[in-house]
């Protein structure tokens, strides 16, 4: 949950970030993105992003950074975005220019005991329904999810907490509320060692410990 946290502020931020807000208005423009037209604002935000490029984090090392950082490094045509990083974007750009947005967390791979992909589920406040969103996926488009997988949460970065949680398929979230803003982990067996925070990044590095080692955490709140 240390990282799911991380990325809540990281979204919220880069929500109410001006450079974030005016990178998002500059692709719904270039796009021709009618004005109130939620479903294609989804889908110019979501094609940016699902466009990046992908590389896994450091060996053993989380990594995670601001948005405004990302849009930098796009713009110079050096990112190296992995799930959370493209996520943490997306979501951003979402929230920037007045969209809901979630975060939903699964365990895609039966093999895997632990919840093992992070994608976003927005906000139409036009139709009341959510909209997956997996940006890590080429040639996805928007409504899609992974097809099955056995347990699942529903992250709310602006409350900080997890509203939802359950098993099954892909579903609706059964969150109330939806509308528009304002108007209404760690294994035993690891310890941090390393916590950056500066020049736009987070990064916490996960070292095998002796058995007696206990875990740090990151927040206290």
């Amino acid at each position: 949950m240390e990282t799911l946290a991380i990325m809540g502020r990281l979204i919220v931020a880069g929500g109410t970030n001006p450079k974030v807000r005016d990178a998002a208005v500059r692709v719904l423009r270039e796009n021709q993105v009618p004005e109130r037209n939620v479903p294609a604002m989804v889908e110019a935000i979501f094609r940016f992003w699902q466009d990046t490029y992908y590389v896994w984090d450091p060996w053993d090392a989380e990594w995670l950074q601001t948005v405004d950082r990302t849009l930098l490094e796009i713009e110079q045509g050096r990112e190296a975005l992995d799930c959370d990083d493209k996520v943490i974007g997306l979501a951003a750009s979402l929230r920037a220019v007045g969209i809901p947005a979630l975060v939903k967390v699964i365990n895609g791979d039966p093999r895997n005991k632990e919840l093992d992909h992070v994608y976003v589920v927005a906000g139409d406040t036009s139709s009341g329904r959510w909209i997956p969103l997996d940006p890590i996926q080429p040639g996805a488009d928007p409504g899609w999810e992974p097809p099955r997988y056995r347990e699942y949460l529903i992250y709310d970065p602006a409350e900080r907490k997890v509203v939802e949680r359950g098993q099954g398929n892909p579903h609706q979230p059964t969150r109330t509320g939806l509308r528009r803003p304002g108007a209404g982990g760690l294994t035993e067996g690891k310890s941090i060692f390393g916590l950056l925070l500066g020049a736009g990044v987070v990064l916490y590095a996960l070292k095998k410990v002796a058995p007696e080692g206990k875990i740090s955490e990151l927040f206290r709140r």
